[in-house]
């Protein structure tokens, strides 16, 4: 584990907007703890929201309209999706494991900087790289992805070739070669996307053996 501070300005008086990553939260006892600390927390006034499908990638900005900064809380263990999230700007960034903490979370923010905690992590691809993966999770294809971030189609496609060659390299026990693919892992349904592979495996066909070898 590790924390990373930087600086950030932000209004203490404002307060926070947390947002849960639900779909990552897959344990028990995770879960519980955070129903207990959104039991006690409601009464302090803090938005609290679910974070929405799309995540950083779907024009979302570190802070609401209102200003109000953004504390994003998941277990999600893809890299690409907490540096984007990283990257965009927002408040703190933490799991759900660490809200025990969360006063300390509050105090760093209050004194002007923002907070992360996660698993260390490698940074695999690039930003651009990370570009092309995030619009593809958003169901951009093609010509459409060139078009959303302003590069040459060719372009998309060396980028599109390059993040399967590295994620494959990375984590062989995945094919990640369709979109589908793609979306589990940035989202972090690794369970799934390995039980996908499984059932992929089963569904291969034999091999056929001619009656003279």
């Amino acid at each position: 584990m590790r924390t990373v501070v930087a600086a950030v300005t932000w209004n203490p008086e404002t307060k926070p907007i947390i947002e849960f990553d639900f779909a990552s939260i897959t344990s028990l006892a995770t879960f519980n703890a955070v129903r207990a600390f959104l039991d006690e927390n409601v009464v302090l006034g803090l938005s609290i929201t679910a974070l929405g499908s799309g995540g950083c990638g779907s024009g979302q900005d570190s802070q609401s309209p209102s200003g109000q900064p953004r504390i994003v809380v998941s277990d999600n263990p893809c890299p690409e999706f907490l540096e984007d999230h990283w990257e965009l700007g927002v408040a703190a960034l933490l799991r759900a494991a660490d809200l025990a903490q969360f006063g300390c979370v509050l105090e760093q923010l209050r004194a002007g900087q923002r907070y992360r905690r996660c698993p260390p992590y490698d940074r695999l691809l690039t930003r651009s790289e990370r570009e092309v993966l995030r619009a593809e999770v958003q169901g951009f294809v093609g010509d459409d992805i060139a078009a959303v971030l302003g590069k040459s189609p060719r372009t998309v496609r060396d980028l599109t070739t390059t993040v399967r060659d590295k994620l494959r390299a990375r984590y062989p026990r995945w094919s990640l070669r369709k979109a589908q693919h793609l979306v589990h892992y940035y989202h972090g349904r690794w369970a799934l996307l390995d039980a996908m592979m499984r059932r992929q495996a089963q569904l291969q066909p034999e091999p056929e053996w001619s009656s003279g070898s």
